[in-house]
């Protein structure tokens, strides 16, 4: 695409609204949360040097595209930032992002306040040693004490690992083709209910919205099969097993600039 920013403000309006659904920032303070205004300036400030496997040209040049978006009562030029925005996330959280891991300083204080309770006790065994058990509760409170200095001391030295920035594993795996397709469905479908987009009944123009989508995921490589050019037949089958998949466990680093 043209390296060009966006042109007018009102051309965020489709972008903001897909990113308040997906895009987490992560806050020291309150772990990972939604941050609207972050996201959407991250993306539109790299936007210019993204690479996408289609062009504003073709997307012009596709008449049942255009022709249905219309029909559907869609801003076509705020339509083309939305194709480019879920395709970016559809990369970003299904290929190269990772999961994230719990903070090591949440952990400690859980099995702190568990041993503090009635009838704890623990085990402790490793391999070629005689198993220990302990349940006697001076000891316990000695311990969950002491993992609570940990915790207190961890905190004073500010350290990231431990007091919960981002943990992110590092050989993260792919999510499967059938799953970025209902990642980047469930993004076009959120921004249509944003929208409150129904369609009206055309006898020259589809205004079947679960049709639109399969095609726009087609047009924008997500999807490779051609049957969802045909139908939306390929597209509900797909929904039918991953429709539900939670995202919420993945990190994109590309969000924490």
């Amino acid at each position: 695409m043209d390296k060009q920013p966006y042109k007018t403000a009102d051309i965020h309006e489709y972008v903001h609204l897909i990113i308040n659904e997906v895009a987490p920032e992560y806050d020291p303070d309150f772990g990972y949360m939604y941050d609207i205004a972050f996201s959407e300036i991250v993306f539109v400030r790299n936007l210019p040097d993204m690479q996408f496997p289609f062009s504003h040209e073709d997307y012009l040049k596709n008449k049942s595209i255009i022709n249905s978006s219309e029909a559907l009562g869609l801003d076509r030029e705020k339509f083309w930032y939305a194709m480019l925005c879920v395709y970016h996330l559809t990369e970003e959280y299904c290929k190269n992002s990772h999961p994230i891991i719990e903070a090591p300083i949440e952990r400690f204080r859980r099995v702190a306040d568990i041993i503090r309770g009635d009838n704890a006790y623990i085990i402790a065994k490793c391999n070629g040693r005689r198993k220990e058990v302990i349940q006697d509760s001076p000891t316990l409170r000695l311990i969950a004490d002491t993992i609570d200095r940990i915790c207190s001391v961890q905190e004073w030295k500010q350290d990231p690992a431990f007091t919960g920035r981002p943990v992110l594993m590092h050989d993260t795996k792919e999510k499967s083709i059938s799953s970025k397709i209902a990642f980047a469905y469930n993004r076009y479908y959120r921004l249509f209910d944003n929208l409150k987009i129904a369609g009206k009944r055309s006898k020259e123009v589809s205004v079947n919205k679960k049709f639109f989508i399969s095609q726009v995921l087609h047009f924008t490589r997500i999807a490779v099969n051609d049957s969802f050019l045909l139908s939306d037949e390929a597209l509900r089958g797909v929904l039918n097993k991953y429709g539900d998949e939670d995202f919420s466990d993945r990190f994109s680093g590309f969000y924490s600039l």
